[in-house]
């Protein structure tokens, strides 16, 4: 959990409360926006991406992409 915490704070330094999915592709190792959006069109994205008001494209949690990055690694590394 500690590791959770710690890739969250760094997160939120980095990026604010939300990733632009520019952002999110980076973080999440896709090559590219188009490769991140087509992986979301097969249901394949590990995390939920929402829309926001005013804005264009769409956005990912921070805190949901730590969760996720953290919960990847194998039991007993940290």
């Amino acid at each position: 959990m500690a590791q959770q915490d710690a890739l969250k704070t760094d997160y939120l330094r980095a990026f604010g409360a939300v990733l632009s999915a520019a952002q999110t592709a980076q973080v999440l190792g896709y090559r590219s926006t188009a490769a991140l959006a087509k992986a979301r069109s097969r249901g394949q994205l590990p995390i939920k991406m929402f829309a926001l008001p005013h804005r264009r494209g769409l956005f990912a949690n921070t805190v949901d992409i730590a969760a996720w990055m953290t919960s990847q690694q194998p039991s007993g590394e940290g």
